[in-house]
């Protein structure tokens, strides 16, 4: 018996209450365009990116400046880009403009999953569907970002609602088109292309299947070629990939993992659990996990519908790619919004059969998440939101036009003032190896950020380093803060040594002498270019450390210290170098006493 006998029409106007969903639509669009307002372009740094991009594609490349010039980018994928070119090109500078796009993109994705909805559910439940996924903080946030996930979204709905149609040379080959686009929007987009083709391979047979496979792969696999030839690596994505699998690689590691992702991803995103307790976020997750499942099996069991199909399988590809993925942040739902509430839903069909089980359990779902939305509407009812207005003001204005910076945040600082900017030494461990890298990419300028855009849109470990290089930048003698605004959480440095030639010397003479002790080689040696490093330049600390290690009087070691904490009284493991130093002469001086 199919799961509804009489698939109902989304599109008869004679069908349920036209002024509630009247009501309902005029509500959303309010809600949508408040919180739009209050999230300023550049809070999430992808947006800039893309904007960056979209304007390399006008100079006919795909690349992303920094300091140093431009270089060919192989991420983010480039179908976005392409379709924000021309409104880059009309809107220029006033970058709020664009949020047009990806609000336009969620409403053709609520408009085509809506409607997906209603013929594989009916219209109550379908309805009930399509309204967690409107309302859901994440969804309402990015329709208000410039970024592809909207329009990814859209793309992918349209295709799964036109699957079950699809029989005509002439729709195959739009769905192609289509589907071949959908691959260059996301990293993942590239699932949509083989789902669709082994849908198509089974209802159709192997010839279509192939040719639709064909097609809609092939400018996957020039954008990949493209990448290669120019950087020799497919994409950063797949080496991102490779990293983070090692760092997954042991049974408990996977399996905390595994929990992170259900609390993650549907205990906070998807039911919007944030304040709940990480037991519950995860046990409430793998319900919501286990019911879709259920779904799943009695769609396909009862209607066997491609559509079904393809949004189950990918669902459950992407979900077996973050297994591998360390990032667990609750916006990663995104992707899986529109599958989850589908199949939730027909998985919990037994209990919810009443009309008041219901209304009663999508009340209390939407009580969840009202709280977010409330607040993301409140911002923007305070009015239109700039990143950093003050900060970027200050850069404007009090900065010469050909500065370099060094930011956590450069492709904003690129797009919003026009200054050079770069990333930092991410892999920076000291004070002296940082200014070291900066002082040789001539930086003059350090951005610094100590208060980030709540909702995870940079890592922890982005986070700890914009805390040390705050530290550092403060314990350096040659750095001097310059503007602060503790309103935004953000500082500016000028980064100024009256030798930066001579400060490099005694840096590469370190650096030699670590090589050398690492390759074991005379330990004279070692000492000599130390000493060479700290007469060039006597503020390099942790070479003032290192010289301690070589030095045979307890008293000369002692000296060595001390001049390293006073280079850098901020570095807490030259500290404990120094107590436990001089806990080591109490012992002696009470031995010989």
């Amino acid at each position: 018996m199919p799961y509804h006998a009489v698939r109902p029409n989304p599109m008869n106007p004679k069908s349920g209450r036209p002024w509630v969903m009247a009501l309902g639509g005029l509500l959303l669009v309010l809600l949508y365009a408040l919180a739009a307002r209050g999230l300023p372009i550049g809070a999430l740094q992808d947006d800039a990116t893309h904007i960056l991009l979209a304007q390399s594609l006008l100079h006919g490349t795909y690349s992303l400046p920094d300091a140093f010039g431009s270089h060919p980018a192989t991420d983010p994928m480039p179908g976005f880009a392409f379709l924000l070119a021309a409104p880059v090109w009309l809107a220029g500078p006033r970058w709020n403009l664009l949020k047009l796009v990806s609000l336009a993109a969620a409403a053709a994705a609520l408009f085509f999953f809506w409607r997906l909805a209603v013929r594989l559910l009916g219209r109550g439940r379908g309805t009930g569907a399509a309204a967690l996924v409107a309302v859901n903080p994440w969804f309402v946030a990015y329709a208000g970002f410039v970024t592809p996930d909207m329009l990814f979204l859209a793309v992918s709905l349209y295709l799964c609602d036109a699957l079950d149609s699809a029989a005509s040379a002439k729709k195959l080959a739009w769905m192609a088109i289509l589907a071949s686009y959908a691959a260059l929007l996301r990293p993942f987009g590239f699932f949509l292309p083989l789902f669709l083709s082994a849908a198509f391979l089974q209802r159709q047979g192997p010839r279509r299947g192939i040719a639709f496979l064909a097609a809609s792969i092939g400018p996957l696999a020039l954008w990949t070629l493209r990448n290669h030839l120019l950087t020799g690596s497919l994409t950063r994505y797949v080496d991102h990939a490779r990293f983070q699998a090692a760092m997954l690689s042991g049974a408990r590691a996977m399996a905390g993992h595994a929990g992170a992702l259900l609390a993650s991803f549907f205990g906070d995103g998807l039911l919007g659990l944030a304040s709940a307790p990480f037991p519950v976020q995860a046990t409430l997750g793998a319900a919501a996990v286990f019911l879709a499942g259920v779904g799943a099996r009695r769609l396909l069991r009862a209607q066997g519908a491609p559509a079904v199909f393809l949004l189950t399988a990918s669902a459950a590809a992407l979900l077996c790619v973050h297994l591998d993925w360390l990032a667990v942040e609750p916006r990663y739902i995104l992707p899986l919004l529109p599958a989850s509430w589908l199949l939730i839903i027909a998985g919990a069909e037994p209990v919810l059969r009443s009309r008041v089980a219901r209304f009663s359990a999508l009340a209390v779902l939407l009580a969840l998440v009202a709280p977010a939305d409330f607040a993301l509407a409140r911002a923007g009812w305070r009015g239109p939101a700039r990143f950093q207005p003050q900060t970027m003001n200050w850069i404007r204005t009090q900065t010469p036009p050909a500065a370099v910076f060094e930011s956590l945040q450069c492709h904003d600082l690129i797009l919003l003032t026009g200054r050079r900017s770069h990333v930092p030494n991410l892999g920076a461990t000291n004070r002296d190896e940082w200014l070291a890298f900066a002082l040789r990419s001539k930086t003059g300028y350090l951005h610094s950020v100590s208060v980030f855009p709540a909702g995870g849109y940079v890592s922890a470990g982005a986070s700890r380093l914009a805390r040390d290089m705050e530290s550092w930048a403060q314990a350096s003698p040659y750095v001097s803060l310059v503007f602060r605004d503790s309103s935004e959480g953000t500082a500016v440095y000028r980064i100024r040594h009256p030798d930066p030639a001579r400060f490099l010397e005694g840096w590469s003479d370190y650096e030699d002498a670590s090589k050398a002790f690492r390759r074991r080689q005379s330990p004279v040696l070692v000492r000599r270019k130390l000493r060479l490093a700290v007469a060039r330049e006597p503020n390099l600390a942790h070479a003032w450390a290192a010289l301690a290690q070589f030095e045979s009087s307890p008293a000369q070691r002692l000296a060595d210290l001390r001049r390293a904490c006073a280079a850098d009284p901020r570095d807490s493991e030259l500290r404990e170098l120094l107590a436990a130093e001089l806990s080591r002469a109490g012992r002696r001086r009470a031995g010989a006493g």
